[in-house]
């Protein structure tokens, strides 16, 4: 195998390990707000919910964690 073809591989697979890394990360995070929100540290929650939106935009994480902080800010209003 020559470098080019071992470069190219070693590229695709870094690739496919940072997006592992990624969805488990935008997981971790959810979690992390999810138990700052059942704690009611509300403030926290949302500026991990916020930073899941950012670093994840497209993940699964960021369209629940959108719902959420729409929710916590709901919530405010009433008080």
């Amino acid at each position: 195998m020559t470098m080019g073809k071992t470069g190219t591989i070693i590229g695709a697979i870094s690739l496919l390990l940072l997006g592992g890394c990624s969805d488990n990360d935008a997981k971790v995070l959810f979690e992390n707000a999810a138990y700052e929100e059942s704690h009611m540290n509300y403030e926290n929650a949302k500026r991990i919910y916020e930073q899941i939106i950012a670093r994840y935009p497209t993940s699964k994480e960021a369209e629940i964690a959108k719902a959420r902080l729409q929710d916590l800010e709901k919530s405010e209003e009433k008080k």
